[in-house]
């Protein structure tokens, strides 16, 4: 039989006629919320960030009352890479008499770059709170479990328990990495297709970069700046007002290939722009010839919108190289974002005979738009 000893004085002893829970440290952790966002979902918040119920249930320790043991897992999604969460220690079972142990902390990642930085052990009792704090910065999208677990305090007076490795809580980090590509809406065309600017419209040179313009000009708006190359400067340099997404050939100090930094802020440029319900030109990659100043872009468009669709976040273009209004201000104008390979493509309405070609016109060497550069618009 168990014998319970005061420490420092072994004649104060008490033997018990059996083992009970009542000696045992048996905490439930519950995280706690800030506020609710929607009871009828058992939906919260927690700075921001939203909790909420998952398709999960964990079981917990057998030591741990029936009513308590099992229950529907909670998730917290965020995007943050500090995190800071509140815990509360509750009493776990009834039949538990001793009030204090120890309580540690376990992720189920084995990512060097999801680290607990708050202590993964400390002395807690009932009531008490747990400040448990996290720093994570993975190269992808993850999620994982933050487990709890108990034991009795090894210099207890009189209540000394056997157990350890008590399961006593358990809640679901979904770390979302935020990129450009999150928080996507779907805005409609920021100009009406009665206001579209099409191939042959009188008093407008035959230029798709001259269509553009007029298109902007009829809406009350222009671009930030004409020329591609910087003309204040000696060297070659590009202008400022222009994202440049990639180059086919090494030029103006940047380096052939995809440029991340120059397509992440061109991308956030469009996004910030059509909330406010302004258009913006574009240039594209097609392959058919080359005559611009960035050695790439061989056409111009018209960027009106954005949405999502089964194939992905796209940005709605009009193509004012085409003097069919339904085909140039067609639905199907989707240019795809994809913030995994920084390139944003896709094609135009299929009426299109710039793009496609007709019994007069070849068609285009890839046959559809890559955005190349994108002009802030004034």
């Amino acid at each position: 039989m168990p014998t319970i000893t005061e420490t420092g004085n072994p004649s104060n002893s008490l033997t018990t006629p059996g083992w009970t829970l009542a000696d045992e440290f048996l905490p439930l952790v519950q995280i706690i919320p800030e506020k609710v966002k929607d009871a009828s979902k058992n939906t919260f918040e927690i700075d921001g960030d939203e909790l909420s119920d998952t398709l999960e249930s964990v079981t917990l320790s057998e030591y741990i009352d029936n009513d308590k043991r099992t229950f529907t897992l909670q998730q917290l999604i965020t995007t943050k890479k500090q995190l800071k969460l509140l815990f509360t220690i509750k009493k776990g079972s009834d039949d538990s008499d001793d009030e204090d142990g120890i309580v540690s902390v376990k992720l189920s990642t084995y990512d060097p770059k999801i680290k607990l930085t708050s202590k993964d052990e400390f002395k807690s009792s009932y009531g008490s709170e747990y400040s448990l704090e996290l720093e994570m910065n993975p190269d992808q999208s993850t999620d994982f479990f933050v487990d709890f677990y108990a034991k009795d305090d090894v210099d207890d007076e009189y209540n000394e328990g056997e157990l350890s490795e008590v399961h006593c809580g358990r809640i679901k980090i979904v770390f979302n990495i935020k990129t450009v590509c999150s928080d996507w809406p779907t805005i409609p065309s920021v100009i009406p297709v009665e206001k579209f600017i099409g191939w042959g419209h009188p008093g407008i040179t035959k230029n798709c970069f001259d269509y553009v313009i007029e298109q902007l000009r009829v809406t009350g708006y222009k671009i930030k700046t004409e020329s591609w190359r910087d003309w204040s400067k000696k060297e070659l340099v590009k202008s400022d007002g222009i994202y440049q997404l990639f180059l086919e050939e090494n030029i103006a100090g940047m380096t052939k290939g995809i440029q991340k930094k120059e397509f992440d802020e061109g991308v956030a440029y469009l996004k910030e722009t059509l909330k406010k319900g302004i258009p913006i030109m574009a240039g594209v990659d097609d392959d058919y010839h080359k005559y611009n100043a960035d050695k790439t872009t061989e056409h111009f468009i018209t960027i009106v919108g954005m949405g999502e669709d089964e194939n992905g976040k796209f940005f709605l273009f009009y193509d004012n190289a085409s003097s069919n209004k339904i085909v140039g201000t067609s639905i199907n104008n989707k240019l795809y974002c994809d913030c995994k390979s920084y390139k944003i493509s896709g094609e135009a309405d299929r009426g299109n005979t710039y793009l496609f070609g007709n019994e007069n016109q070849p068609p285009t060497a890839k046959q559809k738009y890559t955005i190349s550069q994108i002009r802030e618009t004034k």
